[in-house]
């Protein structure tokens, strides 16, 4: 009797990921990384700015992993965008005019890395509200991104923004 081989074992196989999901979910996580980093440099403020840099930098994450999961999710596109755009907003005006509310108010210093974090979520929402208008458009457009240049892009705009992240922000 002879023995029976062993059943095959799947093979893992390797994620197609599109121009577009490389750049949404590069521009949200190296933006996430930057409010985590944030979050742990305002610990020695009130915990309300430490909490709202913690909260944003993980919604950030999140939105890294849920695209790349559901890339073509039109409502999570537009609610990462639209909050994307918030965010900026509030950096735009506690930078220029200052904030009226919060543990820092008034007008606050522009730093390296809040800069970088704000000019990704601004294009973040660019691509994702081209995305979710016209998917096709917009991968056409960044299909650039799935190749060898794209991801040796994707991979140094991150490790430079870690380097950042790292260096510090601004000081108080």
């Amino acid at each position: 009797m002879a023995a029976e081989a062993p059943a095959p074992q799947p093979q893992p196989r390797a994620t197609s990921l599109s121009g577009t999901v490389l750049a949404l979910s590069g521009l949200a996580l190296t933006a996430g990384t930057i409010h985590l980093v944030a979050a742990v440099q305002h610990t020695d403020v009130n915990i309300s700015l430490p909490a709202f840099f913690a909260a944003v930098g993980i919604g950030q994450l999140f939105v890294c992993w849920w695209i790349y999961r559901r890339p073509a999710d039109r409502p999570m596109l537009v609610a990462a965008a639209i909050g994307s755009l918030v965010v900026a907003l509030l950096w735009v005006i506690s930078r220029t005019v200052g904030l009226s509310f919060g543990p820092e108010t008034g007008r606050r210093s522009i730093g390296i890395s809040d800069t970088i974090a704000t000019i990704q979520e601004v294009v973040f929402a660019a691509v994702a509200i081209g995305v979710a208008r016209s998917p096709s458009r917009a991968e056409l457009r960044l299909a650039w991104l799935a190749g060898p240049l794209g991801v040796r892009f994707t991979f140094m705009l991150l490790s430079s923004t870690l380097f950042v992240a790292a260096l510090g922000g601004h000081k108080h």
